[in-house]
């Protein structure tokens, strides 16, 4: 018996399985790997749809719809906001002394008078750096028409007061040359930090009176 089980050992060990064999058996083991994992893997994603399912019919709401929180966290679109256009200063009664030349009744808002002579008046913000009343880049200016003028200025015609005026535009700078009850050719010249309207510098003419003083320049 001992020597009929050795022989069949030994032929047991020089039985090689043929090359197809094995490859079949690997291919073989591979795919039953394959089911095994996936059934794992697919039973607990199937909890969790049923589970997300009958929350939502408890809920009252469709599955197939965006979660409420996510709708209400969406991004909105922002509007374009367009920046009001700049009001101008508001006119005020001038209540300090009257220069000679020329006299006003207005002035913007937290301006004052910086000087007059019988050629122009000045009219600047409170505390402005330059401080000469000669000067006039960036004030407000009240002065005759020049006396070698056109007889009719330049511009648009605008009402002013009981008589009518002539408006230019010039980079920013409203000139505006108009006659007054007393016959004289009055010319303002408005900087664009006032952001004046038409209608604010007829306003402003309307107020000025020219004194006996006053003395048109030239050129």
């Amino acid at each position: 018996m001992t020597d009929l089980r050795t022989l069949l050992s030994y032929a047991a060990d020089e039985i090689e399985p043929a090359p197809g064999t094995v490859d079949a058996d690997l291919v073989r083991g591979r795919r039953a790997l394959r089911r095994r994992h996936a059934q794992r893997t697919a039973a607990p994603l199937l909890l969790v749809t049923a589970g997300a399912a009958a929350f939502a019919v408890m809920q009252g709401t469709d599955p197939a719809r965006p979660p409420l929180h996510a709708v209400l966290h969406s991004p909105l679109p922002v509007p374009r906001i367009t920046p009001p256009a700049a009001t101008g200063i508001r006119l005020v009664a001038y209540t300090g002394q009257q220069p000679s030349g020329y006299r006003v009744a207005y002035v913007p808002a937290g301006w004052e008078v910086q000087g007059a002579n019988a050629f122009a008046m000045t009219i600047a913000p409170k505390g402005f750096a330059d401080q000469q009343p000669d000067s006039f880049v960036g004030k407000l200016l009240v002065m005759l028409q020049s006396s070698d003028a056109p007889a009719t200025p330049e511009g648009t015609p605008r009402p002013v007061g009981t008589g009518t005026g002539y408006l230019r535009h010039t980079e920013g700078i409203v000139v505006l040359t108009y006659k007054d009850s007393a016959k004289h050719w009055v010319q303002l010249q408005v900087p664009p930090t006032l952001h004046w309207s038409d209608d604010d510098v007829a306003a402003f003419a309307a107020g000025v009176e020219v004194t006996k003083d006053a003395v048109a320049g030239r050129g």
